[in-house]
């Protein structure tokens, strides 16, 4: 039993979250010493962050658009999940983890395109 408090708590410590819907999976992914905890279609966007790297939030932008409709577009799919109630990352929305996790590259695609 006190193992698995420990983890919960590792998780909720350190780890990244994502708010989840009825019909998404929920699952829990190992990264770089870091735990995420939430919807695993979404934790890309969270390393996308962490690792600063553009061409990784555009893939899973796409990955996103395809799941939500296929005439769905990048725009709109990154306005999405950039919202309060979309993809968090340690609790914050993206905007703000990319913000305080230093993402320039990120950041700045960010809001040039939203």
């Amino acid at each position: 039993m006190k193992k698995y408090v420990a983890i919960a708590a590792g998780l909720m410590v350190f780890g990244l979250s994502s708010q989840v819907t009825a019909n998404e999976s929920v699952s829990k992914v190992q990264y770089d010493g870091l735990a995420f905890a939430g919807d695993v279609n979404s934790y890309k966007f969270c390393k996308a962050v962490l690792t600063d790297d553009v061409m990784m939030l555009k893939r899973a932008l796409n990955v996103k658009a395809d799941r939500i409709a296929p005439n769905a577009n990048r725009r709109a799919v990154l306005k999405e999940v950039t919202t309060e109630r979309g993809v968090l990352c340690n609790e914050q929305n993206l905007v703000e983890f990319a913000r305080n996790q230093g993402a320039s590259n990120v950041y700045e695609y960010i809001n040039r395109k939203s």
